[in-house]
């Protein structure tokens, strides 16, 4: 049944690739090749019984993928936020530095430290169980910067082209969902978690669905609307004045 989101994101990349759009994207496309693989690998070594220190093989392999998996959900989120701002450069270069800051922070206080501290655990499974919080933490953490991020993006009015928008909104709800059903399954017994990994699958699919089947190379462009208000207009010129002063003082106080 994971098979499903995996052909959407092959799909999803070869519309990138198709269409060119390789280096707008390349965040994009990297997070839904990183996928492809984790779900091909997940489909072959899931029916194995083979069992490396007291582990099935497929849990080793999970383990193993997860922080590249983060890596691409931050790089997703950044390249995204570069995009929506790619016309006010200076404060491109401020949300980088405060988006890897804000990252860095995440994967030390969500992940390195609790999983370092259990390393001189001898409980069976500990470490297994502390990156699993931290993938919880993880999706916790970026659907939250998502969120934020489109708060951004509402209140400057910011004209983004459509690819950006259906992308945002496909990952908005993946990591949000996702976060939201990973919390539960902490809170329910075991007969219900097969239940919650099933509708993780439909969630993931529905959203990869989403951005497989709107993105395309026409919506590289900003809407244009046959008749805007007066109103509207003036709205608009206003928030983009005041990004334009806030870029302007972002230069200065960024500059050598």
């Amino acid at each position: 049944m994971w098979l499903v989101p995996t052909a959407l994101q092959l799909v999803w990349a070869g519309k990138i690739w198709r269409a060119g759009l390789q280096r707008q994207y390349l965040a994009l496309l990297v997070f839904n090749l990183a996928a492809i693989t984790n779900g091909v690998a997940a489909a072959a070594l899931l029916p194995l019984d083979l069992k490396i220190g007291g582990w099935q093989i497929y849990n080793w392999a999970w383990l193993f993928v997860r922080p590249i998996i983060w890596i691409t959900f931050f790089a997703v989120t950044v390249q995204l936020f570069m995009r929506m701002v790619e016309s006010y450069p200076a404060i491109q270069r401020a949300g980088r530095i405060f988006l890897f800051a804000a990252f860095a922070l995440i994967l030390t206080v969500a992940v390195v430290l609790p999983i370092v501290m259990q390393l001189g655990i001898e409980e069976s499974g500990s470490i297994g169980g502390r990156v699993v919080k931290a993938n919880q933490s993880v999706y916790l953490a970026t659907s939250s910067l998502a969120f934020a991020l489109y708060l951004f993006r509402r209140f400057f009015y910011l004209q983004v082209v459509r690819n950006v928008d259906i992308a945002f909104l496909s990952f908005g709800l993946y990591f949000s969902g996702i976060a939201a059903l990973l919390v539960l399954r902490g809170y329910v017994g075991p007969e219900f978690r097969e239940s919650l990994n099933i509708w993780g699958c439909i969630w993931s699919s529905m959203c990869l669905g989403l951005g497989a089947l709107l993105f395309k190379p026409a919506n590289e462009r900003v809407p244009q609307f046959a008749f805007t208000p007066q109103a509207r207009q003036d709205m608009l010129q206003a928030a983009n004045d005041r990004l334009e002063a806030i870029n302007g003082q972002m230069a200065r106080a960024l500059a050598p």
